[in-house]
């Protein structure tokens, strides 16, 4: 398969941490939204090999037509998949950031373009941003099933 998990994948999935195999797939779309070099996929079939499906049972929740696509619904979606981490809705994320991000016009070189203006901090800051962001929605998930 010729992959090289994240530290926090691996790391998780040697954990057996659901929560956190969770997070860290969706830190992948974060990644490239666009999905362009594949990760996302090879780290679904990383998970799936070495520990098995994380998927839910979809809830149905109403999906926007694709006019109504944009940076805003592509959070919502990423917010929605923490708390309903189902098949149907990772495999729309995947479809609402291909039109988004397409190729040309990926995450990644939005954040190279960022990071070559600020001398090399932007790309850091996005991502522990993202990472944090991503944390906190678990840990407001955690509390809120615990009740």
């Amino acid at each position: 398969m010729n992959f090289e998990p994240e530290m926090f994948l691996e790391n998780a999935v040697k954990e057996k941490d659901v929560r956190k195999i969770k997070v860290a797939l969706s830190t992948y779309i974060t990644k490239d939204p666009g999905n362009h070099d594949g990760e996302i996929q090879k780290a679904l079939e990383y998970v799936k090999k070495n520990y098995g499906e994380v998927w839910e049972v979809h809830d149905n929740r109403k999906e926007e037509p694709k006019e109504n696509w944009n940076i805003e619904y592509m959070g919502l979606l990423q917010s929605d998949l923490m708390n309903n981490f189902s098949k149907e809705r990772f495999n729309h994320i995947l479809e609402v950031g291909q039109a988004l991000y397409p190729r040309n016009q990926s995450r990644k070189a939005e954040i190279r373009r960022e990071t070559n203006r600020k001398d090399g901090d932007a790309l850091g800051k996005y991502l522990v941003s993202a990472a944090l962001g991503i944390v906190a929605v678990g840990i407001a998930i955690h509390f809120i099933i615990r009740k």
